[in-house]
């Protein structure tokens, strides 16, 4: 027959308990080393891996990754337009490189448009009206030159007449009167010779300045 031994059955309970808080303890210690261990490295292909001994020097490292280009806000400068107008087209977007005589943008207005349509206009006209001015004047001169010319020639042909005339009544061949005519022409047309040349001068210096005035 079996016989009750409780002293056994509670040893046995004993042990389990003190089984199970050494198990409990081994779990605790065990989670205690494992929380203060660093994280593994991650795994990587041997062929992607440099392996060297640790130098002491410069250390270059790249990194790519997206963002925006902003400017700053003290180097923003706002140039206004000289007149106002409208946009037609924008030749250089923001942020690109530009030169002192780089062209921003063309401005279109129809008010200063027809400002410069109409000073052209007025522009071919005053040069129309210089270039008929200078015909004129020229063509006065001429017409003065031509006049002074004649005087010219006729002063010349009276010069040699009163010296032929002088040769002739020193002998006897023509008398006085007839030389002292010839003479007085001479010294008329010398004097209306004279006064040709300055009108001519003077219409030049006139011709100048009615053309600096056109």
């Amino acid at each position: 027959m079996d016989i009750s031994r409780p002293d056994i059955k509670r040893k046995k309970t004993q042990r389990q308990w003190i089984a199970a808080g050494c198990a409990v303890v081994a779990v605790v210690v065990v989670a205690f080393f494992v929380a203060r261990l660093k994280p593994a490295a991650p795994e990587v292909e041997r062929a992607t891996v440099w392996t060297d001994t640790v130098k002491r020097g410069p250390l270059l490292r790249q990194v790519r990754g997206p963002g925006t280009l902003v400017p700053r806000e003290d180097k923003i400068r706002l140039i206004p337009a000289e007149t106002e107008g409208t946009v037609v087209r924008i030749r250089v977007l923001p942020g690109a490189k530009v030169q002192p005589d780089t062209i921003l943008m063309d401005l279109a207005d129809p008010t200063l448009q027809q400002e410069l349509l109409d000073a052209q206009l007025q522009l071919k006209g005053a040069k129309a009206d210089y270039i008929n001015t200078r015909a004129k004047v020229q063509s006065d001169l001429m017409v003065q030159k031509e006049a002074a010319a004649t005087v010219t020639a006729d002063h010349n042909q009276a010069q040699l007449q009163a010296a032929t005339d002088k040769s002739l009544y020193e002998l006897g061949v023509i008398s006085g009167l007839t030389y002292s005519a010839s003479k007085g022409k001479a010294d008329q047309l010398v004097a209306q010779n004279n006064l040709e040349k300055q009108s001519i001068a003077l219409s030049e210096k006139t011709v100048e300045t009615q053309l600096a005035v056109a």
